[in-house]
């Protein structure tokens, strides 16, 4: 169970604010190909690490919800 969520996301810095106060770098950005990128005008969706083997794969469309794994 993660016990985190990501609050604010920001893309320029492709940092992501969690609820534990802690700004973490974003892992992974993906385009609507679900290809790695760097640029934030394409990036669909990013990958949060937030423990040894806890992620948080996060939707930057605004269509759902953050999803944890």
């Amino acid at each position: 169970m993660i016990d985190v969520d990501v609050v604010l996301v920001n893309l320029d810095e492709q940092t992501a604010y969690c609820s534990d106060g802690v700004t973490r770098s974003i892992l992974e950005m993906y385009d609507a190909d679900a290809q790695p990128t760097v640029d934030p005008d394409l990036a669909i969706a990013a990958v949060v690490k937030v423990g040894d083997d806890q992620f948080i794969l996060l939707n930057l469309t605004g269509d759902e919800a953050a999803k944890v794994h």
